[in-house]
């Protein structure tokens, strides 16, 4: 897979209400440019039964997941179907990149014959990939250990 992707299923014993409210507790929304006053550590939207948030940072972090939830409700509890996806900007930046460096690959070793700038070219856009799929594991974990804390909670 080009772009990396996390996805899992989690079973709670807190009903779907519950467990909502508790993401929403530690959702932050802008008012007047300040964060309410409650302890913010995710930011976007919580629905009824389904959420879109990412973790609250005062510095951008580019491969930071974007953290897709919807709950449904069991007899004892409910189940948490989550999916971690890179952000917009950070896909487009990986997918031009990705595109690029392939395309030249391409055009050294088939238009211009020359070979070693064309493995040049491949091995940027494995590197590229490397990071994009290291970083992104990282900050996968880091968002997951605070979203378990906030669910447990």
């Amino acid at each position: 897979m080009i772009l990396p992707v996390r996805k899992e299923t989690l079973v709670l014993q807190d009903t779907p209400e519950e467990a909502i409210d508790k993401i929403r507790y530690v959702t932050g929304k802008r008012t007047g440019g300040k964060f309410q006053e409650r302890p913010v550590k995710f930011v976007g939207q919580v629905g009824k039964s389904s959420f879109n948030i990412t973790r609250f940072l005062n510095r951008p972090e580019n491969f930071m997941p974007m953290i897709q939830g919807s709950i449904e409700p069991v007899a004892r509890g409910s189940i948490l179907s989550l999916k971690y996806t890179l952000q917009f900007s950070s896909r487009m930046f990986v997918i031009f990149w990705t595109v690029t460096a392939l395309l030249f690959a391409v055009f050294l070793w088939f238009i211009q014959s020359n070979w070693k700038l064309g493995l040049f070219a491949l091995g940027f856009l494995v590197l590229n990939m490397v990071i994009t799929h290291v970083n992104f594991q990282r900050q996968f974990v880091r968002s997951r250990e605070i979203l378990m804390e906030v669910l447990e909670a």
